[in-house]
């Protein structure tokens, strides 16, 4: 996002804190003219402020006016930030516990597309960024109300891009991982944070690159197409073709713990992209992939286990692991990723699981 040419009008929504303030000073720092909006109106250090309730379409449409009055013309660039979670299993979220998450995070999203569409439209040029969350792709227990909010931020992303694309107006969803924010430090607690920034001495600058090993799109993007790629190559999805005759297969709490450690992964990619092999040889599955293959291997109600092992028998796959641990020390999650690449390798080596 840094390296467009300077001096374009950029709002971002929910810009005072977090993810949102850190966009908005990168902004900044290239050169851009950069507005925040905070439900306070209160400026962060540096920048201009506008007072915002994305749940309120008077209120966007007074921010974008606001806005636009500090900028003297239409905004350019819109990143629609502001979100809110209002987490709880299932069975005791409120109807307004979801409404909340939604009219914010969503529907918030699409008052503020709307109103920045018709500037841009103006202008004939445009950039929409919507926040979207890694949580929004795979799910997260306890969080169905975030996570639908943000799923349908990818899909509004997609259906405006096909009506203002041809308007020299792009818009893109991005999914961010666990992020070390004063936000997911209340959320989750400090426990958590530590796992993320552990062996970082954070009272020293820390530097902030793209993740290794793929192809690098712009700024901090990069092509994640490859690793996925990979992933679906050993069929991480349940087989099994025999007729249970009730609407569940069941398992012993035994043969579910085989392979639990490996059912945490949220193919943030983190272990794939620090592995050294990884780096020299873009070919290789990963320990992502063989995490994802593990998974179902072990599992016993599975029947493709052989099928797996033999795609990772290729001279591509598990045999190239070196056993470095760098996947184990950068796995957010805590799985003990070689100790799953080691475990698939037996099972190799004996053809039993």
């Amino acid at each position: 996002m840094t390296d467009a040419a300077p001096g374009r009008t950029v709002l971002v929504t929910g810009g005072n804190r977090g993810i949102g303030l850190a966009i908005a000073r990168s902004f900044a720092e290239a050169g851009d003219r950069v507005v925040v909006t905070t439900r306070s109106g209160e400026a962060p250090d540096g920048l201009d402020a506008v007072p915002c309730e994305v749940t309120d379409s008077a209120s966007v449409d007074a921010a974008f006016a606001a806005a636009e009055g500090i900028f003297g013309s239409p905004v350019e660039v819109l990143v629609a930030n502001a979100g809110v979670t209002r987490d709880q299993l299932l069975l005791r979220m409120s109807d307004e516990d979801f409404d909340s998450v939604i009219d914010t995070n969503l529907a918030g999203t699409f008052r503020c597309a709307r109103r920045a569409s018709k500037g841009m439209i103006r202008l004939k040029r445009g950039r929409m960024i919507f926040i979207s969350s890694v949580v929004g792709l795979y799910g997260s227990p306890g969080q169905t109300n975030y996570a639908a909010s943000k799923a349908g931020l990818v899909g509004m992303a997609r259906s405006i891009s096909r009506e203002l694309g041809g308007r020299n107006i792009r818009i893109n969803a991005i999914a961010p991982g666990p992020t070390d924010t004063a936000a997911t430090r209340a959320q989750v607690g400090e426990a958590f944070i530590k796992t993320l920034v552990k062996d970082l001495d954070i009272s020293k600058p820390i530097t902030v690159e793209a993740i290794k090993g793929l192809p690098l799109e712009k700024d901090l993007v990069v092509d994640m197409e490859p690793f996925f790629a990979q992933y679906r190559s050993v069929m991480p999805f349940l087989i099994n073709e025999s007729d249970p005759g009730y609407t569940e297969r069941y398992q012993s709490s035994e043969d579910r713990e085989r392979f639990d450690d490996t059912t945490k992964c949220i193919l943030c990619a983190a272990c794939t992209t620090s592995c050294p092999v990884f780096w020299g040889n873009s070919g290789y599955v990963g320990p992502a992939a063989i995490v994802n293959a593990h998974r179902f291997i072990f599992d016993s109600r599975d029947e493709a286990g052989t099928e797996r092992l033999d795609i990772l028998n290729d001279r591509t796959g598990v045999w190239r692991c070196r056993t470095a641990f760098n996947c184990t020390d950068a796995c957010p999650r805590g799985i003990e990723v070689t100790k799953a690449i080691q475990e698939v390798k037996r099972a190799l080596i004996f053809r039993r699981v």
